[in-house]
C-alpha cells in the first residue's frame, strides 16, 4: 500500500519528497503497514543522535536534576517530568537560564494559569529551569 497523498518528510534540514506511488529518495525505505520512514545513511543517524537536549531543572520540583529528552520539549513538559512543582513550588515565576552567544541570559515566566493562551516555549539543550518557591 503506497502513500495516498503527496507528502513530504523533513528531518534534520534533510527533505525526501514521497510519490503517491510510495517511491522515495534513496537511503529511504517506508514500512507499508506502519508508514514509518527507516532511514540508512550514517549522515542521517548523526543528525538524529544530535537531537538530544539535556536540561536541568532545580528549585521547589519534586525530583530534580538533569532530564534528557528525545523530542521538542516545552519548559512546562521539562517540569512536570522532574515530578511537577512541590507543595511549595509554583508556577508563576518559572526562570530559565540559557547560554546565548556566550553570554547567559535569564527570563521569568508565569506558567501557572492554564487557561489562558500562550505559545510554547521551548527548551534547549543546556537549558536551566529554576522553580519558585510560593511566598505563601
Amino acid at each position: 500500500m503506497g502513500w495516498s497523498v503527496s507528502s513530504t518528510l523533513f528531518i534534520s534540514g534533510i527533505m525526501s519528497r514521497r510519490t503517491s506511488f510510495g517511491a522515495a529518495a534513496p537511503g529511504i525505505s517506508t514500512a507499508p503497514t506502519t508508514r514509518s520512514a527507516y532511514f540508512n545513511t550514517s549522515r542521517i543517524v548523526q543528525a538524529l543522535e544530535a537531537s538530544v537536549t539535556t536540561v536541568t531543572v532545580s528549585g521547589a520540583v519534586n525530583k530534580p536534576g538533569r532530564i534528557t529528552f528525545e523530542r521538542p520539549t516545552t519548559v512546562l513538559q521539562a517540569i512536570m517530568e522532574a515530578g511537577g512543582p512541590s507543595q511549595f513550588g509554583t508556577l508563576k515565576r518559572v526562570r530559565l537560564m540559557r547560554i546565548v552567544n556566550g553570554v547567559q541570559k535569564s527570563q521569568v515566566m508565569d506558567l501557572h494559569d492554564f487557561s489562558k493562551e500562550m505559545k510554547p516555549f521551548y527548551v534547549r539543550d543546556q537549558d536551566t529551569i529554576y522553580v519558585s518557591q510560593s511566598t505563601f
